[in-house]
């Protein structure tokens, strides 16, 4: 795939809301490039204005062009519980008491767009967050969801991890264990949000909560599971590993028509 359609970007630690506003402004960029709309440029300069005052230290930054058709956001999360479109404003009161200990610890709620519940985001926690028009790649909403998820368990595998996609509780797990989480929201045939891997964070906060409408659930990280290997590795180098499978397999799928 042309270096010119995919777009890699690190952003190292971020705040939800930070980051959640560069997917939305991501968002319109690609679908004014896909309707040839006037207000591309303006749209093109917005996102550089945004990056360059909210990441200063960024640099060599890849420039998004309209040829760019999907854009990679990799970055850890400041400690977050994001709220799903299945929650209504009125049930934060009940949440707010279901997660005193996590907002005593300054954690903070965020009400997002994307689909599904609540899901917990922390330091240690690789986000990645795939702004790409998937009309482009011939992909299907359902499609794409399974890709996503075959990339996390194709990109386990290269750690020597057998791992599995539970369409029925969407996920990723290894054997009983969730590792992953998946959320996506489509508008007008571009898809953001996407999926959370569990790296090196602490998981003693998921204890006791209702996590993807799920209580105590059993969660497991990377670090556990291959501890030698994931001592030499920073977050970044994998994210830019998880990224490379991705972008492989949305050439793969696109050409098979939806199928790997």
């Amino acid at each position: 795939m042309s270096d010119n359609l995919v777009k890699k970007l690190y952003l190292s630690r971020t705040e939800f809301a930070v980051s959640y506003e560069l997917q939305k402004l991501l968002v319109r960029f690609l679908q004014a490039s896909a309707e040839s709309s006037d207000s591309l440029k303006q749209n093109a300069r917005e996102i550089d204005s945004f990056l360059s005052n909210s990441f200063p230290e960024l640099k060599n930054l890849e420039q998004i062009d309209t040829n760019t058709k999907m854009i990679l956001i990799g970055q850890e999360h400041s400690p977050t519980i994001s709220l799903g479109k299945r929650f209504q404003s009125s049930d934060i009161l009940s949440l707010k008491s279901q997660y005193t200990d996590l907002l005593n610890k300054k954690y903070k709620l965020e009400l997002c767009d994307r689909g599904g519940q609540a899901t917990l985001h922390m330091p240690g926690q690789l986000v990645i967050y795939p702004v790409l028009d998937l009309n482009s790649f011939s992909l299907n909403v359902k499609c794409y969801v399974n890709l996503l998820a075959q990339t996390c368990v194709a990109f386990l595998e290269k750690y020597n991890i057998k791992a599995y996609y539970n369409e029925m509780d969407p996920g990723v797990y290894v054997e009983s264990k969730k590792i992953a989480s998946i959320g996506i929201r489509v508008s007008k045939g571009i898809s953001y949000h996407g999926i959370s891997i569990n790296i090196t964070n602490d998981l003693n906060d998921f204890q006791g909560l209702s996590i993807c409408g799920q209580i105590n659930r059993q969660i497991c990280r990377l670090e556990d599971l291959c501890p030698d290997l994931m001592s030499k590795k920073s977050l970044d180098s994998i994210f830019l590993e998880f990224a490379d499978v991705l972008t492989q397999n949305v050439v793969k799928w696109s050409n098979n028509k939806c199928s790997p």
